[in-house]
């Protein structure tokens, strides 16, 4: 936001449902913990919008940005199991909402360990 305005931060617990998923093809329903990026800023048209997690895109002059934020953030997120998505009007801001499946105990609600891989068992815990 080069001429300024308002960020805000927003962590929740989300559930996307049936009706969602069906809209999105790549969302599975269930729990995520939702993080809500607002800006008040310029916001972003649909042409740039539907590049914006493309590598190496930007609308910044040169030197001013690589156009690595986004993708790098968009794989991020869905290696880790989530969705990413930006909604944007021209004059009035944007918002990036971040849905991540939700830990419990180090371990994802789907039985994968936190790092995304299988859990592994590690030494023998039984006493024969």
């Amino acid at each position: 936001m080069p001429e300024g305005g308002k960020l805000t931060l927003e962590l929740s617990n989300a559930m996307l449902d049936d009706r969602y998923s069906a809209l999105h093809a790549d969302v599975r329903e269930g729990q995520y913990v939702l993080l809500a990026i607002t800006d008040t800023g310029t916001g972003m048209p649909a042409d740039v919008l539907e590049h914006a997690f493309e590598p190496f895109f930007t609308t910044k002059p040169e030197g001013q940005g690589t156009g690595l934020g986004l993708s790098m953030a968009y794989g991020f997120i869905k290696q880790s199991g989530g969705y990413i998505r930006i909604y944007s009007e021209p004059g009035h801001g944007t918002i990036v909402k971040i849905y991540l499946p939700p830990l419990d105990g180090g371990r994802r609600r789907s039985g994968t360990h936190a790092t995304g891989g299988p859990r592994r068992r590690v030494g023998n815990r039984s006493r024969g």
